[in-house]
């Protein structure tokens, strides 16, 4: 268990335990069942088939608003731990209690300290169904041609063939797979019926270098493009029988490092799409070398109508160099438009993968509260 510290805005009970602006809404369905569907492995090429949803914005789903604007420059909130985190207009989420996921923690800014330790769903449970995780080689990417990477697809044991599933897209697959175990974490969730039956797509990065921070730390439209038009078709074409939901209430993203801002991108240029995000240790600093970098973020959220997004932020006083205060800039700025989040602030911790990772359990819990755990 991780000692609480001190909570902004409302109490907790204890939880245990790496950049794009657009818009049109789309409406669809959550969905759960019984079966298994068969994978196949190797080499996969680039799929055909349109996005899901795709341009510049004009009108949200409960309410509407314009392109989010990205000349807006710094400014932030109130900060510190007087943070506190209703949504109004940028709310997300839907019934609570026995008929919806529940988060134990609250929104607002909270201040913990060690030991950090990994939650019990990071070690698969007796009775916990295996998921199916099809691993595969992508390198035909039409949006980063030249480059190679590996992909997961995680289709839970208990998902009804051809019923709409909410999925999770998370970056930097391989380090979420190994270090944080969160494929585990995912399949004890479901069985537990903390989380509703949901897919998740494990996508790694092309390198740990120049390649990366270019997709990742970069505030263009073409990572989302890539997993838009790419990997999200790519794991249809591969699963035929995989219903991924088009509600992008049920659809997520997840990063640490850098891929933090890579996560919140995909929401922030595409809410239509996507709109529950987690972050770890997110490189909100000016990292991109080709343009406007994450840096820009708690600017660009305070200078435009607030989006119905759910964000979850991590990162402690050992972090690498800004992102803590990249992260409270952030923090400042969602609460200041009225946005759902919650800021986790680790004292003692670093940027090593082991802190954030004792935060999976409470930070799924979180960015997922209120969605149904039945279609």
């Amino acid at each position: 268990m991780v000692a609480v510290v001190g909570l902004a805005g409302s109490a907790l009970a204890c939880g245990s335990s790496a950049e794009r602006g657009g818009m049109p809404g789309s409406a669809g369905g959550g969905g759960a069942g019984a079966s298994v569907l068969a994978g196949s492995a190797g080499t996969a090429s680039a799929s055909s088939g349109a996005a899901a949803g795709a341009g510049d914005i004009s009108a949200i789903a409960g309410g509407s608003a314009g392109k989010p604007s990205e000349a807006g420059a710094g400014g932030s909130g109130t900060s510190g731990d007087s943070a506190g985190g209703t949504a109004g207009a940028a709310a997300v989420g839907g019934a609570s209690g026995a008929s919806g996921v529940v988060s134990p923690a609250k929104d607002g800014k909270e201040t913990i300290s060690g030991p950090y330790e990994p939650p019990p769903e990071a070690t698969l449970q007796p009775g916990t169904p295996v998921a199916l995780e099809d691993s595969f080689t992508y390198d035909s990417s039409r949006v980063f041609p030249g480059t190679s990477r590996h992909v997961v697809i995680f289709i839970p044991e208990q998902y009804m063939t051809g019923t709409p599933v909410p999925f999770l897209v998370v970056q930097d697959g391989d380090e979420q797979l190994k270090a944080y175990k969160t494929d585990v974490v995912l399949m004890n969730l479901i069985h537990q019926r903390k989380l509703p039956v949901m897919a998740a797509l494990f996508v790694n990065r092309a390198d740990n270098g120049p390649q990366r921070s270019l997709e990742y730390d970069c505030l263009d439209d073409d990572y989302s493009r890539f997993i838009l038009d790419e990997i999200i078709p790519l794991a249809k074409m591969r699963h035929p029988d995989l219903k991924l939901t088009d509600d992008p209430n049920g659809r997520g993203a997840l990063g640490k490092s850098s891929g933090g801002p890579a996560a919140f991108t995909l929401a922030w240029r595409h809410p239509e799409s996507f709109r529950r995000i987690t972050t770890f240790n997110g490189s909100f600093v000016k990292l991109c070398k080709d343009g406007r970098g994450a840096n820009d973020y708690p600017g660009l959220v305070q200078a435009n109508p607030p989006l119905p997004l759910r964000v979850y932020l991590f990162s402690g006083d050992g972090d690498n160099g800004g992102f803590a205060a990249g992260n409270q800039a952030l923090a400042d700025a969602l609460e200041a438009k009225g946005y759902s989040w919650r800021f986790v602030y680790g004292l003692g911790s670093t940027h090593d993968n082991h802190y954030a990772a004792s935060l999976i359990t409470e930070a799924l819990l979180w960015t997922w509260s209120g969605y149904p755990l039945e279609p």
